[in-house]
């Protein structure tokens, strides 16, 4: 998704639900733009996330049983990789579910 059509689709969600809030999510590495709103199926949460694009994982681990396994990455200083997805909050777990976005907007 780009810029634009996350615009278009936060319009569209201000159009024709209720906004309940709208905000920024500092990720590590990245941040997310973050719109929760009410429909007829419940609070829904769709974000709009930008990272950098991973160049490189390193994976660093002893061969000693039980040893810890650490993974580190290499990000790229120019390009940015950016991805939209929705979450439905449920109420008997009181947390937020995955929704497949494909076809939504």
């Amino acid at each position: 998704m780009t810029q634009d059509r996350w615009s278009e689709v936060k319009q569209l969600i201000r159009d024709s639900f209720t906004v309940l809030e709208e905000y920024e999510e500092q990720l590590d590495p990245g941040h997310a733009e973050v719109v929760e709103f009410e429909t007829p199926q419940g609070i829904l949460k769709a974000s709009f996330n930008r990272q950098p694009k991973v160049e490189g994982k390193k994976t660093l681990y002893s061969h000693r049983s039980g040893g810890s396994v650490r993974v580190d990455y290499t990000y790229s200083e120019t390009d940015e990789v950016s991805y939209f997805t929705i979450d439905r909050w449920d109420d008997a777990s009181e947390q937020w579910i995955p929704v497949d976005a494909n076809g939504l907007f």
